[in-house]
């Protein structure tokens, strides 16, 4: 795997759906890291996504893990073969990348789709957050500001950077010579 894009947080918002995919041209793999199927166009937007074929890998975000318990009316517009779709997600998933090496992706943090890493996270819950991770890079969305988490006294060899949401302004986060393109 050479490029990766990661997109977070799209909320079922199908024309921006379609302005990122645009940007993401040439990635050899997508990665949809959460928060996906809750919003305006559930339907819609989960099609799209899984009409990308092999191309693409998910991840479950808190909202879409919502989606899935909502009872009668969203899966009514999810349909149930989406809900089941979306109830078979991972939580994290982890993508080798050449020249980069091993890198997780998840929507929250490692260990639960709601908890948020930030730049002001402290040291010692850090350590519990990133236990048992062995990948130099952690891609966490569920925030609304792109960067990486882990300021640069921290990182101790990590990253951690977040994408961000659409409409957020800011400079794509690129990590290892362009290797993850956020």
């Amino acid at each position: 795997m050479t490029r990766v894009a990661a997109r977070y947080d799209n909320h079922a918002n199908l024309p921006a759906l379609e302005a990122v995919l645009a940007e993401s041209g040439e990635a050899d793999l997508v990665v949809v890291g959460g928060d996906f199927s809750h919003g305006p166009m559930p339907a819609e937007t989960v099609d799209r996504l899984r009409a990308l074929g092999e191309r693409v890998r998910f991840i479950r975000g808190n909202a879409d893990r919502i989606a899935v318990g909502e009872g009668r009316w969203k899966a009514g517009r999810l349909g149930a073969e989406r809900v089941e779709f979306l109830a078979g997600l991972p939580e994290t998933a982890a993508v080798e990348i050449d020249g980069l090496g091993g890198v997780l992706f998840c929507h929250g943090s490692p260990r639960s789709d709601e908890e948020i890493i930030t730049a002001v996270t402290p040291p010692e819950r850090l350590e519990r957050i990133l236990a048992g991770v062995s990948e130099p890079v952690v891609v966490c969305g569920g925030g609304r500001r792109p960067g990486d988490r882990l300021p640069r006294r921290r990182r101790a060899g990590r990253h951690a950077p977040a994408p961000g949401r659409r409409g957020r302004r800011g400079p794509p986060l690129r990590v290892a010579r362009d290797r993850v393109r956020i």
